[in-house]
């Protein structure tokens, strides 16, 4: 073994603590993260450790690990890294992404760690600098491809993350990581290249599908041009569909069309929050839960999955149930509009109104249709702190509704531009989400920049933890963390 590496107890290279109790009604509205074991939840007004720090599950979700740059606060679901003793945090999320906790955990109904046990777990580092320095350099490199699910680069993550296990606790040489790497530039250049391909090719069907639904359903084209005797664009079967005028009384609708409530071409729902503080709602949920959060960073109207999930009792919990694919979500307050259809059974939390098409009608145009009215949707909402459209008065906004045949025709051509923009996601979809192992770039708040500039080492400092509701009443309770 190279005389920069040792063997030791992982106690002796870092001290690891259970996180703080910091139930729903506690929480109050701020940007310092709240993370569990599943990742970054909420957020919160204060923070309970100063960042940047490591954080792994402690019950639920095993084995994840989540690097944090600024303050934040970890739940008691969670085990952080109280002291590094001098060592990179970012060296030390790889060394315990290197580990598999799953063999230390308690044999119980509900999997858990124990902070003592897993102090004595033997584990080969280095606590020179440099050398931790240059791995966390060289791993920062690989991370975006190690976080890829396609079946692509299925293989090639296998053997990423036994790049990891071997760079950490010093197996291979750095010099050997770099040498290795430049062997796969080729192959990493080549998925570049297709993961751009396939985000230009989302972008294109996207507007396809938002040029069909305007040229149909706002301008009016087709009637247009049958008025005016223009033939072309489209096919005969499909122009056919479409009258030759518009109505006599209202004079701007096609003839044969109507205005409808948009509660009757669609079951029109919302959703709620499962208590977080009960365990039995989230902990190894399996049913997708939505939030606006979940939609933000979309680049196309299409949800694949969710940050958290619930379990059957908190799915219990929610009236709407779980809603089937193809449901259109509608972010209904702060802000108003994010938008996708779902492409997989998902709840929802308050934060939206869910559109079920009725039998007949296309999920695809009441996605455009919602898009296009966005600022009818805002002018009907209420609120003081922040505007938020309710369902009541979203069943009631109209929609130039055409014949079910006009409906066939659009869904005929829609389909399948939406189809490939889905499988275009599903090929890109994780190298744009927020990738919770890697830098957190959030900027820091102005109580942190004060902080973090009177901070000792990162871990190893001791700040009042805010207290719960059962410990108010106490000045002074300061507590290591």
């Amino acid at each position: 073994m190279p005389s920069d590496w040792q063997d030791m107890r992982l106690g002796d290279f870092i001290e690891l603590k259970r996180g703080y109790d910091l139930p729903s009604q506690d929480r109050r509205a701020g940007a310092v993260p709240i993370v569990s074991s599943a990742g970054v939840i909420a957020s919160h007004s204060e923070s309970a450790v100063l960042g940047p720090g490591v954080v792994t599950g402690r019950y639920g979700t095993l084995g994840k690990t989540y690097y944090i740059t600024d303050d934040f606060w970890p739940l008691n679901t969670t085990l952080y890294v109280r002291d590094f003793k001098g060592n990179q945090p970012k060296y030390v999320k790889y060394l315990i992404d290197s580990l598999d906790f799953r063999e230390y955990s308690e044999k119980t109904a509900v999997p858990g760690l124990n902070r003592n046990q897993l102090h004595q777990i033997e584990v080969r580092v280095t606590r020179d600098a440099e050398i931790q320095r240059a791995v966390v350099e060289l791993l920062d490199s690989l991370a975006r491809l190690v976080d890829v699910s396609t079946d692509e680069t299925a293989g090639l993550r296998h053997v990423l993350t036994n790049l990891t296990q071997r760079l950490v606790r010093g197996d291979w040489s750095v010099q050997q990581g770099k040498m290795w790497l430049s062997l796969v530039q080729p192959l990493i250049k080549a998925l570049d290249d297709k993961i751009d391909l396939n985000r230009r090719m989302s972008g294109t069907l996207g507007a396809m599908t938002q040029a069909l639904f305007k040229s149909w359903f706002v301008n009016f084209d087709p009637v247009r041009s049958k008025a005016a005797g223009i033939t072309g664009g489209l096919p005969n079967r499909v122009l056919e569909y479409f009258p030759r005028s518009f109505d006599s009384e209202t004079g701007t609708l096609p003839g044969g069309w109507a205005m409808q409530p948009v509660g009757e071409l669609a079951s029109v729902v919302g959703g709620t929050t499962p208590k977080t503080e009960q365990p039995e709602n989230w902990l190894n949920g399996t049913h997708c839960w939505a939030t606006p959060k979940d939609l933000a960073g979309l680049r196309a109207p299409v949800l694949l999955d969710t940050a958290r999930r619930i379990t059957d009792d908190g799915l219990s919990r929610i009236g709407s149930g779980l809603l089937p694919p193809g449901t259109v979500l509608l972010s209904s307050r702060a802000p108003i509009g994010y938008l996708a259809v779902t492409e997989v059974p998902v709840a929802i939390n308050q934060g939206f109104i869910a559109m079920i098409p009725k039998p007949g009608i296309s999920n695809l145009f009441l996605l455009h249709w919602a898009r296009h009215s966005h600022d009818v949707i805002v002018s009907h909402a209420n609120g003081s702190t922040f505007l938020e459209i309710s369902k009541t008065n979203f069943r009631r906004l109209p929609v130039v509704t055409p014949p079910q045949s006009v409906l066939r025709a659009f869904d005929a051509l829609a389909q399948p531009l939406h189809a490939r923009m889905v499988a275009c996601e599903r090929v890109v979809g994780q190298f744009e989400s927020e990738r919770m192992g890697g830098p957190d770039r959030r900027p820091l708040t102005a109580s942190a920049k004060k902080k973090r500039a009177t901070a000792p080492q990162p871990g190893c400092q001791i700040v009042p933890r805010p207290q719960s509701r059962r410990e108010r009443g106490r000045p002074g309770d300061m507590r290591a963390v």
